[in-house]
């Protein structure tokens, strides 16, 4: 009974680890680097995001290549500042990722802002899995900063079911827009985004960077599961001893 016991306890220490075994820690690199990791993905803690895909589209713009976007991780406590939301102020345990894109997109020509002009357009798109091998993810929130001329146009919008955002710069002022939405938690979400960017006859604007931030339940700390171990260990010693 006592191997029993023991087993049981070191079954429960090792728990955690397999969930994350297969990954690497994620790191600051390039989204190509993102893209490379496949299936496995990379981790923050307990949450691995995984299957990183990547595609963009140009009119008489080059768009930006999977190589020439940089992605940061992080994880800590997040504060959402969007005075129209409901959820403005709240601070939520998160794992995320900061994307650093230069979007920018400007009309053409040398006799703009008269005519002839040529408009120009940027779109990328991003897809990846979101998965914890402990805890859940219970919200996200989409934060973006660019600026945006005249009657240009960007946006980013992202979501997964159940949970939509959608970000549009204001004209004329430096955009730094945030939205953010809580859904029913879940162990793994599919995650989308989608970046546009227009110039107008006249002017033309750039989208920096955006992050999105996942909003987590950890999973529990290892000195909780160690207390579990010998709380176990202790009670069926105890048994044993009013038993003999």
């Amino acid at each position: 009974m006592k191997q029993k016991v023991m087993i049981l306890a070191a079954s429960l220490l090792l728990l955690p680890a397999f969930g994350v075994a297969a990954t690497v820690p994620c790191t600051t690199g390039t989204l190509a680097s993102y893209e490379a990791l496949g299936a496995n993905g990379c981790s923050i803690g307990s949450f691995v995001f995984s299957g990183f895909s990547y595609g963009s589209s140009a009119k008489n713009e080059t768009p930006p290549s999977a190589a020439g976007v940089m992605v940061e991780p992080f994880s800590g406590m997040w504060i959402v500042s969007d005075p129209s939301s409901y959820l403005n102020d709240e601070w939520f345990p998160s794992v995320g990722l900061y994307f650093s894109v230069n979007l920018s997109v400007y009309p053409q020509g040398s006799s703009c802002p008269y005519q002839p002009c040529e408009l120009q357009s940027l779109q990328t798109s991003l897809s990846y899995n979101l998965s914890a091998s402990g805890g859940s993810v219970f919200g996200a929130d989409l934060y973006v900063d660019g600026i945006i001329y005249d009657w240009s146009s960007g946006n980013v919008s992202d979501g997964f079911s159940g949970c939509s955002l959608y970000t549009n710069p204001s004209v004329d002022v430096s955009g730094k827009e945030e939205d953010a939405c809580l859904l029913a938690p879940a162990s793994s979400v599919p995650w989308s985004s989608e970046l546009s960017m227009f110039s107008s006859m006249e002017d033309g604007g750039t989208i920096y960077s955006y992050t999105e931030t996942f909003f987590v339940t950890p999973e529990p700390p290892a000195w909780l599961l160690l207390a579990t171990v010998f709380l176990i260990i202790g009670t069926v010693l105890l048994q044993r001893r009013s038993t003999s």
